[in-house]
């Protein structure tokens, strides 16, 4: 080995190294602990001042990272080829290049973690020697730090798992990894990684949704995630950030005045409850409010499920005074006009539009599919994404986990699309609150006529939740007699309206929305 002045070097046109790399790596490296391997060189013809020169055979990167760093001299190993020298200085380059194997990433994970934990380097140091960033000496450290038992069980994999599968093991209790571990290994010795990441999965809150003081709550960074992604700063302390953030929204709350009202979580339906006195109005949130707006914005944290500790918001309005009886009118003694359908009529016909809907859906695609009518497909599927009651991170009756089988299992796309839409279809019935399609589900039933899949109607069942003036119109209308009791009326409707339907199906196309901005007549005080 003899020591080069680093002016004596030049490149070797042999090199097979011709396309430039970054060296920032190296440069940082090599200013942490120096040069741990000599370059290659190889004697050139004397120059024009009649000193040697030397041809770089391996290692024009790390020439480049000493000339950066300002040093003079480099250590360097004298290629001396049998014949033939720039054929074998070719050869030497290639070989230095490409039968190099990279460190396998389990020894990059106990090496950083070592360096690290043993006060050999600050996390900065590390990363400074070894040329990576310091964020991913924290990330390779963290992986070095994982329960023994798994990374020896990580060794053996000839591909490692995903990074979303490294970070669920990684970020877990230490103890808990090797007790998933052992779940996670097949009678064979294989282990399923992706099960073994959803068993140390953990449920996490992210800093990003918090509206009080971050200061007030310990978060633990990611190390996996992007920088500034939402996800980079969570916490697993779910009840402090719960009562955090409602004490937060009270204190928006209040600072409204009287613009914000507060809702209550209903958990089976898994949506806001509508404040005493008001109903949903479905409405986009005003971007400003008018003064005179009777409107309230009811807000509520979400206290369950994926979108937990985000502030759910709605529009609700003052529900509606009942219309006055005429019995309340002095000298009149009237009794309240019946409802022309009972609500548990109603909640059964809106069960059979749905029956009716999945069923034509079902026929309806197979049919599309068979005959290659995506566009009718993809439509349907559109009307389906419009429903109130949609939502893609799970509940209610989406049943992300069914679809994503079906997707995993190469099902064909016709079905698929079958299985979302159905999932999706409900219609509305009284007192159903969230949870059904609104005017989506109408649109689906008329889009596959739904109506020749209904039932008969004319049900003892039915009829019975009709009053009694609607039924003497529906026996009128059909040429059926009408007197007498409305018991005997009903015995004779029944089995004899063969093409009655009291329900239907469509609704108005929807409009687009009016901006609150074009109204505005000034801003709230």
């Amino acid at each position: 080995m003899i020591t080069i002045p680093l002016d004596a070097l030049t490149p070797d046109p042999a090199n097979a190294r011709t396309v430039g790399t970054d060296i920032a790596d190296l440069t940082a490296s090599i200013a942490s602990v120096g040069l741990l391997q000599p370059i290659l060189v190889r004697p050139r013809e004397a120059n024009g001042n009649g000193a040697e020169g030397w041809a770089v055979v391996a290692g024009n990167r790390r020439v480049a990272a000493c000339r950066a760093l300002g040093m003079t001299e480099i250590q360097a190993v004298i290629y001396q080829p049998n014949d033939n020298g720039e054929s074998y200085a070719l050869a030497a380059s290639a070989a230095e290049n490409m039968v190099r194997r990279p460190m396998h990433p389990v020894d990059q994970w106990l090496a950083m973690q070592a360096l690290i934990d043993n006060g050999t380097y600050t996390a900065t140091g590390a990363a400074e020697a070894l040329g990576v960033s310091v964020r991913m000496a924290r990330r390779l450290a963290r992986l070095g730090r994982m329960d023994r038992k798994v990374i020896d069980a990580l060794a053996l994999e000839a591909q490692m798992p995903a990074d979303h599968v490294l970070r669920a093991i990684a970020t877990a209790p230490h103890d808990h990894q090797g007790m998933a571990l052992a779940q996670a290994t097949g009678k064979g010795g294989a282990v399923d990684w992706a099960y073994l990441a959803s068993l140390c999965e953990q449920k996490r809150l992210s800093r990003e949704i918090a509206i009080f003081d971050p200061a007030a709550i310990a978060w633990d960074e990611d190390l996996f995630a992007e920088p500034g992604a939402a996800d980079e700063f969570t916490t697993t302390d779910i009840g402090s950030f719960l009562s955090l953030q409602r004490a937060a929204l009270e204190q928006r709350i209040e600072a409204s005045k009287g613009r914000m009202i507060a809702a209550e979580f209903d958990e089976r339906r898994g949506d806001l409850v509508a404040p005493s006195g008001f109903v949903f109005t479905w409405e986009p949130v005003p971007k400003r409010w008018r003064k005179a707006d009777p409107r309230k914005l009811a807000v509520g944290v979400i206290p369950f499920g994926w979108s937990m500790g985000r502030i759910e918001e709605r529009v609700v309005a003052p529900r509606a005074a009942p219309p006055k009886d005429a019995a309340d009118e002095p000298g009149v003694t009237s009794r309240r006009a019946r409802e022309p359908v009972t609500k548990a009529v109603q909640a059964n016909l809106a069960i059979i539009k749905t029956t009716a809907t999945r069923q034509a859906v079902s026929k309806t695609v197979q049919a599309w599919a068979e005959q290659d009518c995506w566009t009718d497909v993809v439509r349907l599927l559109l009307l389906a994404l419009a429903a109130n009651n949609l939502r893609i991170e799970g509940g209610h009756d989406w049943r992300p986990q069914r679809l994503a089988a079906l997707a995993l299992k190469n099902a064909s796309l016709g079905q698929a699309v079958a299985e979302a839409v159905n999932a999706i279809v409900a219609f509305d019935k009284p007192d159903a609150g969230y949870g059904t399609s609104g005017e989506a589900a109408e649109w689906i039933g008329e889009m596959v006529r739904a109506e020749t899949y209904l039932p008969r109607f004319d049900t003892a069942e039915i009829l019975g939740g009709i009053a009694g003036d609607k039924l003497i119109e529906i026996a009128e209308a059909n040429g059926i007699d009408s007197s007498g009791r409305r018991k005997d009326l009903i015995a004779r409707l029944t089995g004899a309206l063969p093409c009655w339907r009291p329900v239907s199906f469509g609704a108005p196309a929807p409009q687009p929305a009016i901006d609150d901005d074009e109204e505005e007549t000034g801003d709230e005080d």
